[in-house]
């Protein structure tokens, strides 16, 4: 029986033993920058940094999540999962980390106001947050057709569909943005590359398989673009 790895869009339903039990991440927003105006069917980039201001490295054993919110609302794609990704990169003290997403809304309902707030959250799942004041990073943006409420509804075109069976990993993943070659790679939690193929990304999607030969337990994969930058990521259980 095939097992879905993701209860949300990005994976998080699926978190390995926390290396600290507290932490102190700050998010700042690059982009899409103050005063940008977000239109529905156009791509824009989403680029954040990630700050570890704790007095202890993280790794990638540490489930530290990222995700995005429109005016307070997390973005949810076409299956009301979350939109976003774990931070698979060690982040020693003081060090940063990239946050980057291609996003494009295939629906953005009930704005008559163009006014609102585009922000990254970042959080780590099973660690205390000693200043959880600055893991929000937010800018004012517009948004075409709009008036802010609770009950906006706004709809990314992203979905990850990724399955882990019989010692394969099946990679499914729409709404990349882009189609140029890209690389697949599976880590282990201690960083160390076990698996990585090149692919050509088709409209957006990637479809592949790869064979997993690796001891039992917990592994992240991970989408990087011709950019060098981490568009997808997940965490799986090599059983």
């Amino acid at each position: 029986m095939k097992k879905f790895l993701l209860s949300f869009a990005c994976g998080l339903g699926l978190a390995a033993t926390a290396q600290v039990t507290s932490t102190n991440i700050s998010v700042t927003l690059n982009t899409p920058a103050t005063g940008y105006t977000i239109t529905p069917g156009v791509q824009f980039t989403v680029d954040a940094t990630i700050t570890n201001n704790g007095t202890a490295a993280l790794t990638p054993a540490d489930s530290i999540i990222c995700y995005m919110a429109l005016n307070n609302n997390p973005i949810r794609n076409q299956n009301n999962q979350l939109v976003g990704r774990y931070i698979t990169e060690a982040i020693p003290v003081g060090g940063t980390a990239n946050f980057n997403f291609n996003l494009s809304f295939g629906s953005i309902q009930g704005f008559t106001d163009p006014n609102a707030n585009f922000c990254v959250v970042a959080f780590h799942l099973r660690a205390t947050d000693t200043d959880s004041t600055n893991n929000v990073g937010c800018n004012a943006i517009q948004v075409v057709n709009g008036s802010v409420s609770t009950d906006d509804i706004s709809i990314a075109l992203f979905e990850d569909k990724t399955t882990f069976h019989n010692g394969n990993l099946n990679v499914n993943v729409a709404g990349l943005g882009f189609s140029e070659n890209i690389t697949i790679e599976v880590v282990n939690i201690a960083g160390q590359v076990v698996a990585t193929q090149r692919v050509q990304a088709s409209q957006g999607r990637v479809e592949e398989s790869i064979a997993i030969n690796h001891a039992a337990g917990i592994l992240v994969y991970r989408i990087i673009g011709a950019d060098g930058k981490i568009h997808a990521s997940n965490k799986f259980m090599a059983l």
